[in-house]
């Protein structure tokens, strides 16, 4: 696991683009990572799924494992808002209360709550992350960069299952890792796309969608793989199934409406029968009495989040914002158990969304003006010269303008254009995390042609030393 202060979701200005384009072009050994260049490396195992089960129909939990109703109440429900980037927000059941959690320079999706209702895991670029219910100490989990999404937790909140691009695969499928980002597996293996898992409230079986018959339907597995079969067959598209927090009905989409089902894949009733609309993302209630989704215009028109009955009835719109596109709600359990995530020992203050997030530790101040705050101490090895150092970094100027977020190698010790970075990182060990605050003549050459607003506030992390 390695871990990342939240930059999240704006497009870097051009003049900031421009400058780490001189320092690459200058220091030759500097690359940019998303996207390409770096080998993909498999997950850290693989679970061997046998051949699919050719079956319409799912075995149904017996009586004694599956819950006969859920003990959560309703807590809020986080979504995305999507403007010229996407962030997540949260906001109460009633519409009221909206706030936004992420502040970025690249799109945030996926957001799912955790079964105690402490943390949001998402997906940020190609990867996923975990955040505290109000956006601030953000983990990253995985660091491939083959693509991560849709994460979902177990109901122990122990597993994460999602979507992922792995093993030099085009194709997506399904994979579960621990909560702290480690113990990776594929669960399926099919070679068309496999996603969006959806965990029942047991943690015995995983719906998914899949299009290995050459159209979208709905799918279930045993947790560890085994045991596939299609709930669904009908000649329009399923996909996003959301598993009911009694176990007993699974919600998703069919071609432009909610639909829910019997488990078996029985019983499949149209709860939104639209006809002027997209309804897309169907989440349930904690206490299962009510379905939160999304609905969008034909023709690109406005997208919000609604709130109905179980059974279709009562549709509230709470996000209410016709000049921005809402979608992917997911509903916060409180009071329902699982595993509590330890919080930290610290907290930070809040976050008001906009600047570099809030950090405890210790400021320290080098001769050279250099100031930093160990975030995380790794346990690795630390840098020798001509080490490659590949890391994450998120930076914003002094006045709180967030100007880059990338992944990127340098040579540690090669050519000075940026001398904080080799003094910054000169103490950190793989695996660490730290805020580096630079003034201007210790950002080099680039000091002055950047017209950067000094001085910058620099969040690294340490990945790997190759």
């Amino acid at each position: 696991m390695v871990t990342v202060t939240d930059g999240l979701g704006r497009a870097q200005p051009r003049r900031i683009a421009l400058a780490f384009a001189a320092i690459a072009l200058l220091m030759g050994s500097l690359s940019c990572v998303r996207g390409g260049g770096e080998e993909e490396r498999a997950p850290a195992g693989t679970a061997t799924a046998p051949p699919e089960t050719l079956a319409t129909v799912a075995p149904t939990p017996s009586p004694s494992s599956a819950p006969a109703s859920s003990t959560a109440a309703n807590g809020r429900i986080a979504f995305t808002k999507k403007a010229s980037y996407t962030e997540i927000f949260s906001i109460d059941s009633d519409g009221s209360g909206q706030t936004q959690l992420t502040s970025s320079i690249t799109n945030v999706l996926n957001p799912a709550w955790s079964p105690d209702g402490t943390m949001i895991a998402f997906s940020r670029g190609n990867d996923i992350y975990v955040m505290n219910s109000d956006g601030i100490e953000v983990t990253r989990l995985t660091t491939d960069g083959s693509g991560a999404y849709h994460p979902a937790w177990s109901p122990d909140g122990l597993r994460i299952a999602f979507t992922g691009y792995y093993a030099s695969s085009l194709n997506a499928d399904i994979y579960v890792m621990n909560a702290d980002g480690s113990g990776v597996i594929r669960l399926t293996t099919d070679p068309e796309y496999d996603d969006h898992p959806s965990w029942s409230p047991d943690g015995t079986r995983i719906a998914f969608r899949s299009d290995r018959t050459g159209n979208a339907h709905i799918y279930a597995m045993d947790s560890d793989g085994t045991r596939q079969a299609r709930l669904t067959s009908s000649p329009d598209a399923d996909s996003e199934p959301d598993w009911s927090p009694d176990g007993a009905k699974i919600v998703f989409n069919r071609k432009n409406d909610i639909y829910a089902m019997n488990v078996d894949g029985s019983d499949q009733q149209n709860l939104t029968n639209t006809y002027d609309a997209f309804d897309l993302t169907p989440a349930w209630s904690p206490d299962g009495k009510k379905i939160a989704f999304a609905s969008c215009i034909y023709g690109g028109g406005d997208c919000e989040v609604y709130v109905m009955n179980a059974d279709g009835g009562d549709v509230i719109n709470v996000s209410s914002d016709p000049s921005n596109d809402d979608q992917e709600p997911a509903w916060q359990a409180v009071g329902g158990g699982g595993v509590v995530t330890p919080a930290p020992t610290s907290a930070a203050p809040a976050w008001t969304g906009t600047g570099p997030p809030p950090v405890n530790g210790e400021t320290v101040a080098t001769a050279s003006g250099l100031q930093y705050i160990d975030i995380k101490v790794g346990t690795g090895a630390s840098p020798r010269p001509g080490d490659s150092l590949y890391i994450f970094m998120d930076a914003w100027q002094r006045d709180g303008t967030v100007y880059d977020s990338t992944e990127m190698t340098f040579e540690f010790g090669g050519p000075k254009l940026i001398p904080a970075f080799d003094e910054g990182f000169a103490t950190m060990r793989e695996g660490g995390k730290r805020r580096l605050i630079i003034p201007a003549d210790l950002f080099g050459v680039l000091a002055d042609a950047s017209n950067l607003v000094f001085p910058l506030i620099v969040d690294v992390e340490l990945v790997d030393i190759r």
